[in-house]
C-alpha cells in the first residue's frame, strides 16, 4: 500500500519545515526507515532516551490511529482510494505537529 500510494515519493519532495529541515512521519514498524518515514527504534541496546522516545511515540500513534477509526466510520459514503487519501493528509498534519518532539530527542 505504501508504494501505491506514493506517499514516500511525496514526502520525500515536499515534507520540509519553511527553514528547509526535512520533516517526518511515524509509521508502523514493518515500513522501511527513511528520512521522512521514521519507525520505532529496535536495533541494538536502547538507551533510557531511546526507550522514551519509542514509549512517547508509541502513545501518540494510538491516538493517530483512534482518529483514523473515526474519520473511516464518519466518511463512510466516500470512495475508499479518496478517503484513503484525505486520512492520510490529515494524519501527515498530525505527525508534522510532533517534529519539534522528534528532533529534540535526538540533540
Amino acid at each position: 500500500m505504501l508504494i501505491d500510494s506514493n506517499l514516500l515519493q511525496e514526502l520525500e519532495r515536499n515534507a520540509f519545515s519553511l527553514t528547509g529541515q526535512p520533516m517526518s512521519i511515524y509509521g508502523d514498524p514493518s515500513y522501511p526507515l527513511r528520512l521522512q518515514l521514521q519507525a520505532p527504534i529496535r536495533h541494538g541496546v536502547l538507551t533510557p532516551m531511546m526507550e522514551q522516545y519509542n514509549f512517547d511515540m508509541s502513545s501518540f500513534r494510538v491516538t493517530v490511529e483512534w482518529l483514523f477509526g473515526d474519520i473511516i466510520n464518519d466518511f463512510k459514503f466516500l470512495d475508499f482510494k479518496k478517503l484513503l487519501f484525505v486520512t492520510s493528509i490529515i494524519m501527515i498534519s498530525i505527525v508534522l505537529g510532533q517534529q519539534n518532539y522528534n528532533s529534540s530527542i535526538f540533540k
